[in-house]
């Protein structure tokens, strides 16, 4: 769970096999109600921060291929694609 307010940190390189571009990350995220708050990096490797807004509530997915985990979840370094803070 995201708080509101929260941001979560994605890279993305296109030597991964589950590469999503910033387009369809973006999308994404949007639905769920993240908006794109920093991009660094060109199309085919880049970091992208998205911060929750204050109004949204994100829906349960089943389907996502994301994890949103907050770091008091885990005891140690987050690991994996998605990494969020509050």
């Amino acid at each position: 769970m995201l708080r509101s307010g929260g941001t979560v940190t994605f890279a993305e390189s296109r030597r991964d096999s589950d590469f999503i571009s910033i387009g369809k990350l973006r999308a994404h995220a949007e639905k769920h109600g993240l908006q794109l708050s920093e991009r660094r990096g060109p199309g085919w490797e880049y970091t992208a921060r998205f911060q929750k807004s204050r109004m949204a509530t994100i829906a349960q997915d089943a389907g996502s291929r994301f994890t949103i985990i907050a770091p008091a979840d885990v005891p140690g370094p987050v690991g994996g694609k998605a990494r969020a803070s509050t």
